[in-house]
């Protein structure tokens, strides 16, 4: 997904880097160019004279669209006493005072600008409270909010605080030029790294090319990239999985089911063979053709048991085997070996850009966006959707990291990535296992997967199941 594509789903976009960076034009920018915004509002804990010169010199950079965004931009300013506020009433003053701002302008998009000066060191408590009633907000009144925050304070527990309820993390360096870094987002970026620069007036943002263009590092790249896959197999299942795998225009698959289709594309050398027998034979066929034929191809032999002896995997090898794996592998161990063989991170490099801890969503349409964008990136995921009287706090943590749930009136979908559905019951075994049978339920709806997933979204995306 491009980096526009990516802020235009995002519901809360951080920026954060050290101080004038560039951190606030760039929110700027992503409101004017991405999101076609106009109305608007700024809450900053700087004085209001700084904050107008500061938009001031922003304008000053000549970028038409900037500008007149800048023009209708409503600023409010933390008041100078906000720390005697804050002992007298606590934090829901401030809350009140951006709800009615929220509520008198009407504005879609908020930034909050270097939110790290919102709270103290010793206010960590304050500023998680602040932020679950922002989000609570931000559903209500449907807002897109960004916000900045400099990594040069003493209390950077505020950026890890805030990765907690952000949907995508950028990164702000400056060196001869500013650079832009995707550091996480829910939504996988591709590229990750751009640069923002101003050209006639104009404020752009240009992916970082890493290899020259026409260069023979580049060229030996795309040669790497466009992998010719074939796999033999008559099991549905594989072949459903590996053709949503190599949906690609990188990958060409091929898939054969019949001896004189196996014979055949094995010759037109592809870079990788997938075997599956029909059976629980454990022939070496395929290997001796690749061998007798002295052909480059890497095979990766799926057996039809649940275990490989050594023996066996050692003597596939030997035949010309690159790997032998059980039918019931685990799907990560799976795509590092495809990966390996492929030499390509086609998958774990979209993986890495995810937030490495689990994500509660509050909004159903959100969730499904999140899934959606899952689909179109070849992600694997299971969702488990069921009904159940069981309090969230107590289901979270025996999710795993990097899982996605939504919980909302009796019912929960746990987006479980990296797992096939077979493998579902497992986690569903986990979360039944501790709690009390007879009071608390948790009832299975439906389990769908990635493959199936645009078939059966209504099952999960359907505000009517609610």
């Amino acid at each position: 997904m491009e980096i526009k594509d990516a802020i235009q789903k995002s519901e809360l976009t951080l920026v954060e880097g050290e101080k004038k960076i560039g951190k606030l034009t760039f929110a700027l920018f992503s409101v004017a160019n991405f999101l076609n915004g106009s109305n608007l509002i700024i809450f900053s804990p700087l004085p209001k004279p700084l904050m107008l010169k500061r938009l001031e010199s922003i304008a000053y950079l000549g970028d038409e669209k900037i500008i007149n965004i800048i023009k209708s931009t409503k600023l409010l300013c933390m008041k100078e006493n906000i720390k005697e506020l804050k002992i007298r009433f606590g934090n829901q003053f401030m809350i009140e005072d951006i709800k009615k701002g929220i509520e008198k302008y009407g504005c879609r998009f908020v930034i909050f600008h270097r939110f790290d000066l919102f709270f103290e060191i010793q206010e960590r408590e304050d500023a998680e409270e602040f932020m679950e009633k922002m989000i609570t907000l931000k559903d209500k009144y449907q807002l897109k909010l960004f916000i900045t925050s400099s990594t040069t304070q003493n209390n950077n527990y505020i950026n890890d605080l805030l990765e907690n309820y952000t949907d995508i993390n950028l990164l702000v360096q400056k060196n001869d030029i500013i650079k832009i870094s995707v550091q996480n987002s829910i939504f996988p970026i591709q590229p990750s790294k751009f640069i923002f620069i101003l050209e006639k007036n104009h404020l752009l943002l240009k992916p970082i090319e890493m290899i020259k263009e026409n260069s023979p590092l580049e060229k030996k790249s795309k040669e790497q990239i466009n992998k010719k896959v074939l796999l033999i197999s008559q099991d549905e299942k594989l072949i459903k999985l590996h053709k949503f795998l190599f949906r690609k225009d990188i990958f060409q698959l091929d898939i054969a089911t019949t001896l004189t289709e196996t014979i055949q594309k094995i010759l037109e050398r592809p870079d990788l063979i997938i075997y599956n027998p029909h059976d629980d034979s454990y022939g070496l066929e395929v290997c001796n053709i690749i061998k007798k034929n002295n052909l480059q191809s890497k095979l990766i032999y799926i057996v039809n048991k649940n275990h490989v002896r050594n023996e066996d995997k050692m003597s596939a090898i030997h035949a010309g085997c690159y790997e032998v794996v059980p039918k019931n592998f685990t799907f990560e161990e799976y795509i590092l070996i495809l990966e390996k063989a492929l030499n390509n991170n086609f998958y774990t490099s979209l993986i890495k850009q995810l937030p490495s801890h689990k994500k509660v969503i509050k909004n159903l349409k959100h969730f499904c966006d999140i899934i959606d964008n899952f689909w179109q990136n070849g992600l694997c995921f299971t969702i488990v959707l069921a009904k159940t009287n069981i309090n969230k706090e107590k289901i979270i943590p025996k999710i795993r990291e990097k899982d996605i749930i939504f919980y909302d009136n009796g019912y929960i979908a746990i987006c479980l990535l990296n797992m096939l559905k077979a493998k579902a019951s497992i986690i569903i075994d986990k979360i039944k296992s501790s709690f009390n049978q007879e009071k608390e339920i948790f009832e299975v709806v439906t389990i769908t997967d990635a493959i199936t997933y645009k078939e059966e979204k209504n099952k999960v995306c359907n505000n009517g199941v609610y």
